[in-house]
């Protein structure tokens, strides 16, 4: 699942646990499950994302419209609408045959399909994120034109269409972040700033095992989860 959630009042006042998977440990455990049948799965991902990024705008605009749903809801259903409708569902049904098919599906947050809708009127997206000056660049430029989605969400997307450099910062990755005494704090990033500070924990770790963030990502999600979607 790729969502946030804001603690309440009475989960804050929880003293947060103490680190119980050692930063050594639980990169050990990435540089094994590399080396282990996982690794083809993991690299199958990574070359379908690879491709994407040669892709249409049809192909673009799904991996979009996929992150707009997962903000709110899980992987699974998220995928399974992507995969079931097809990209082209995304750029042209109305919104309200849309929002009937999502909520079909079992997306929960359906009425998501209005942040698609809206995003269509950015047209062919593809130049303004290759022609930015940085992946960071690229980023800011979804946050700040495509509605329905934050820095995660941006990150992911852009993990998707063959960018890896940048990291999603989701629930369950934060998690374990701070499991790993690596992040004070499992709560997630508050804005830009926040988010690029919390940022470089990922980055640094990726470095030291020799992969990209987008790569890491998808092992610590099944280190997390048991599962690895996309």
């Amino acid at each position: 699942m790729r969502t946030t959630r804001v603690a309440s009042e009475k989960e804050s006042l929880i003293p947060l646990k103490q680190p119980t998977i050692p930063r050594g440990d639980l990169l050990q455990t990435v540089r094994r499950l590399r080396s282990s049948p996982l690794s083809r799965l993991v690299d199958s991902r990574m070359g379908a994302f690879r491709k994407n990024h040669d892709s249409d705008y049809e192909v673009w605009f799904s991996e979009l419209s996929f992150c707009i749903l997962v903000a709110a809801s899980t992987a699974r259903s998220g995928l399974k609408a992507q995969n079931r409708l097809g990209p082209r569902a995304f750029v042209s049904m109305k919104e309200s045959q849309l929002r009937r098919a999502l909520k079909s599906l079992g997306v929960r947050f359906h009425n998501r399909a209005h942040y698609i809708v809206r995003a269509r009127e950015l047209g062919d997206f593809r130049p303004a994120v290759l022609s930015a000056g940085s992946i960071v660049e690229a980023r800011d430029w979804l946050v700040d034109n495509v509605p329905g989605i934050g820095y995660k969400e941006a990150s992911h997307f852009l993990r998707n269409i063959g960018f890896p450099e940048v990291a999603i910062l989701d629930r369950h990755i934060l998690r374990t972040l701070f499991e790993a005494g690596c992040l004070p704090s499992p709560e997630p990033p508050s804005g830009r700033d926040g988010y690029l500070q919390k940022e470089q924990t990922m980055l640094e770790l990726a470095r030291e095992i020799s992969t990209s963030p987008g790569e890491l990502d998808l092992y610590l999600w099944y280190v997390k989860t048991g599962d690895i979607v996309k």
